[in-house]
């Protein structure tokens, strides 16, 4: 079983990401049939083998997602920040930035070519 976990800043305060956070989720869990459950700033969540959890802070939001085995974790971190530059801010706006990055083996991410 593979964990994706993402930390996502923001600017938007605690107050507003929370909002966000709750509103979103609820959307989610009507839209893909998801178990969606709120405590205070967090939603957890579970889904067809899959569960996590997502928490709204003043100035990030923190998704972990525990996965089936075979299920490829890039493709769900790719997904999961897309979801939040979209909802929470982007790193191009000034608002938010994802601050892991993805792990591909063999590539170094430099942009140039010899």
């Amino acid at each position: 079983m593979g964990d994706v976990k993402i930390r996502h800043q923001h600017a938007l305060g605690a107050e507003e990401a929370a909002a966000r956070l709750k509103q979103l989720a609820g959307e989610l869990g009507r839209r893909y049939g998801l178990k969606v459950s709120f405590d205070g700033g967090g939603a957890s969540f579970s889904g067809r083998g899959f569960s996590g959890r997502a928490e709204a802070t003043a100035r990030a939001v923190i998704v972990r997602v525990a996965l089936p085995f075979l299920v490829p974790e890039h493709l769900v971190e790719e997904g999961v920040r897309e979801f939040l530059s979209k909802h929470f801010g982007s790193s191009g706006s000034g608002n938010g930035l994802t601050t892991k990055t993805p792990r591909t083996p063999g590539k170094t991410g430099t942009g140039r070519s010899n």
